[in-house]
């Protein structure tokens, strides 16, 4: 029994070295099979606001009646005061403000808000997509737990069983039924709550690709991360730099020249008919211009300089609060892998008793009861758990991370392998699009 043991033990860790090679790009497949596009109408709204502004070319149609009646009107037109009826038809052109030109640059300042736009929606689309996946990997955990929960519910069922007979001759203490069956008690109530997940996680998401199931858990690598890398891509993010430079655009068209001068052209056709029966039909032109005597141009190049100041150091901030975030998760993610070290320890401690254990009561004479319960494999199996919990929470970690990242979050991790060597998690795989 004690050479069969070692035999399976031995096998276990060969075949984990073999096919160490091919769990290497697990996680970044599961990145790849998840990866989903969404649809959103914010940039088409925003799009189709812009259009309306270049359409709009300032030009207006006017029509004007008078009437009058009696004499003593003086006007500073002649023609006017000699007229009893007046027709007046023509054309406005607002040239500048709330016009041709105040428009052009309305229709400047929507196309880099449909690119802001653009771009949030890919931050939307990478958040949603970072949902999804964190809720995937705790669906994944539960359908793994459960098989682990089933043996451990198997193990205590058979101990139960046991031991409840041999309270019943007087061998051991009720304490002892007592223990195992708090634990069967605890282990179906872990079982009943893992299956009330993936329901819930199934009615919520509704997922229909059974491709990521080929991904578990429990046989992904650990991944040491390349913290100097990862923090390195936060100082350099082309979109938020893009984005940046979008509302600085717009922030200096703002108080552009052609939102504060009105520049109005008219062409009229004017049929007047006259007190003594001489009418007359003639066109007029009218050009007219309004310019701000306020002095405010100094307070507006103030405000523009002052808001690109903000925005640059909000840049900054956000930056600097982003590397204290990764940091603080990288510490987060350094100590589960101690964690799950002392673990994999744990379990190496257990089997050898599992082992000794196995020894001494074949040595037992079959006629004697065995008064001790067989709990050292329901340990064994618990510890697994615990392994497998803490390897979820391994892989959520790094989403978090890679929900920062501008760069997919797999160039800078290395697969540890179970010899304990490591190797890059093949960045050249196509992961982590933007878009769900």
């Amino acid at each position: 029994m004690r050479y069969l043991s070692i035999i399976v033990l031995f096998f276990s860790v060969s075949h984990s070295c073999v096919i160490a090679q091919e769990r290497v790009d697990q996680f970044t497949r599961f990145l790849e099979q998840t990866n989903h596009e969404t649809i959103s109408d914010r940039v088409s709204l925003v799009e189709a606001e812009r259009i309306l502004a270049e359409q709009d070319w300032g030009i207006h149609m006017h029509a004007h009646y008078q009437e009058r009646w009696g004499d003593g009107f003086i006007e500073d037109d002649i023609e006017q005061s000699m007229s009893q009826r007046i027709y007046r038809v023509g054309v406005d052109w607002d040239i500048l403000k709330s016009g041709y030109m105040a428009s052009r640059l309305k229709a400047k300042e929507l196309a880099s808000k449909v690119r802001i736009e653009e771009l949030n929606e890919s931050k939307r689309a990478k958040e949603s997509l970072y949902v999804y996946r964190f809720a995937l990997l705790a669906d994944l955990f539960e359908h793994e737990s459960r098989e682990l929960l089933l043996e451990r519910i198997g193990i205590l069922e058979d101990q139960n069983s046991h031991f409840i007979r041999l309270r019943e001759d007087g061998h051991v203490l009720p304490e002892t039924v007592i223990r195992i069956e708090q634990r069967l008690e605890e282990v179906t109530l872990r079982y009943a709550s893992s299956r009330a997940y993936s329901d819930s996680f199934s009615s919520i998401f509704q997922d229909q690709g059974p491709e990521y199931r080929s991904f578990r858990i429990g046989d992904a690598p650990r991944y040491y991360l390349d913290l100097t890398g990862a923090q390195e891509t936060l100082s350099n993010d082309p979109q938020r730099m893009e984005e940046i430079r979008l509302q600085q655009h717009i922030i200096e068209q703002k108080h552009h020249l052609a939102n504060q001068v009105s520049l109005n052209a008219s062409l009229d056709y004017n049929r007047a008919h006259r007190f003594d029966n001489r009418n007359r039909d003639f066109a007029s032109v009218r050009v007219s211009l309004k310019v701000p005597l306020s002095p405010k141009r100094n307070a507006t190049r103030n405000w523009e300089r002052q808001s690109i100041s903000n925005l640059q150091q909000l840049v900054m901030e956000e930056q600097l609060n982003a590397k204290k975030e990764l940091l603080m998760l990288y510490s987060a993610y350094v100590y589960k892998q101690k964690q799950f070290v002392t673990l994999e320890k744990d379990l190496e401690l257990v089997q050898e008793r599992i082992r000794v254990d196995i020894v001494q009561r074949t040595s037992i004479s079959e006629g004697e009861p065995i008064a001790r319960p067989l709990l050292l494999h329901d340990d064994a199996v618990a510890i697994r758990l615990e392994m497998l919990e803490l390897k979820k929470q391994l892989l959520q970690d790094l989403l978090r991370m890679d929900r920062m990242l501008h760069v997919p979050i797999t160039h800078f991790l290395e697969a540890i392998h179970t010899d304990g060597s490591s190797e890059p998690a093949e960045p050249g795989i196509a992961v982590l699009k933007q878009q769900r």
